[in-house]
C-alpha cells in the first residue's frame, strides 16, 4: 500500500504542523488538496503495477467508526487504481462492532467492486488505559480486560466479519508485542494488546481464534 492510515493524505509539506490545513485532506479541505493527494496515489499505484503487477493495492483508512467520512474518502479517490479498502478497527477507538458492521454494509453498497480487509485490530489482555487517557470507549463490560476477554473479542469480531462477503482479510496489529522480558523484549514498555503474554512469553488464547476467520 502507498501509506499507513492515509485518511488525511500523505507527503505533506515539511512546514506543515498538526493543525495546518496545508496539503492535508479533510472532508472540508480545499479541492486542490484532494487533487494533489489523488495524483500522488496515482503515481504510487502506477509504479506498483509496473514493478509488482501481481500485487494487490490497498488504500488504508482508520475511519471504520465514521461511515460517512470513510464514504467521502473513498468517493473522492474513486479515480485511483486500487483493489482493496483497508481498515483499522480497534473498538476502544472506533466504537462497537455494530458501528463497524454499518461501515462494512456501506462499503458493500457503495463500493461493491472493492474487497475490504481489516488490516489492523487488537484488544487489551491486561492494563487497559482509562477513557480519555489513551482510549475513547470502554468495552470491558463486554469483553473483560483479560486473556479470555481478548479471545472473546477476537471471536466476536471474526463472527461479525464472516457476515460480510466483501471482507476478505483480517490482521492483528503487532501480535508479537512484548515489553517485559530480559533479552527478549520487543518493546521497552507495555502495550498489552499483543497475542503473547508479557511475563510468560507464551501465546494467548486469542491467537488461536484468528484461524476461524478462514472457515468461511
Amino acid at each position: 500500500p502507498p501509506g499507513n492510515e492515509i485518511s488525511y493524505g500523505m507527503l505533506w509539506s515539511a512546514t506543515v504542523n498538526r493543525k495546518s490545513q496545508t496539503n492535508r485532506c479533510f472532508t472540508n479541505s480545499p479541492e486542490a488538496n484532494w487533487t494533489r493527494f489523488a495524483a500522488l496515489l496515482g503515481q504510487a499505484t502506477k509504479a506498483c503495477r509496473g514493478v509488482c503487477p501481481k500485487a494487490k493495492i490497498i488504500l488504508h483508512s482508520e475511519r471504520s467508526g465514521q461511515s460517512s467520512v470513510l464514504k467521502d474518502f473513498c468517493t473522492r479517490l474513486s479515480g485511483v487504481d486500487y483493489d482493496i479498502i483497508g481498515l483499522s478497527y480497534y473498538p476502544f477507538w472506533h466504537n462497537s462492532l455494530q458501528t463497524l458492521a454499518q461501515t462494512l454494509d456501506m462499503l458493500q453498497s457503495s463500493f461493491s467492486d472493492k474487497q475490504v480487509q481489516v488490516v489492523e485490530t487488537a484488544y487489551y489482555y491486561q492494563w487497559q488505559p482509562q477513557v480519555g487517557k489513551g482510549i475513547t470507549y470502554d468495552f470491558s463490560s463486554t469483553w473483560p480486560v483479560s486473556p479470555a476477554g481478548q479471545a472473546a473479542y477476537a471471536r466476536a469480531l471474526v463472527a461479525e466479519l464472516k457476515k460480510h462477503a466483501n471482507v476478505t482479510g483480517l490482521y492483528w496489529w503487532f501480535p508479537e508485542e512484548n515489553g517485559n522480558g530480559p533479552d527478549s523484549a520487543v518493546l521497552t514498555d507495555w502495550v498489552n494488546r499483543g497475542l503473547w503474554d508479557d511475563t510468560s512469553h507464551k501465546a494467548l488464547p486469542g491467537l488461536y481464534v484468528l484461524k476461524d476467520f478462514l472457515s468461511r
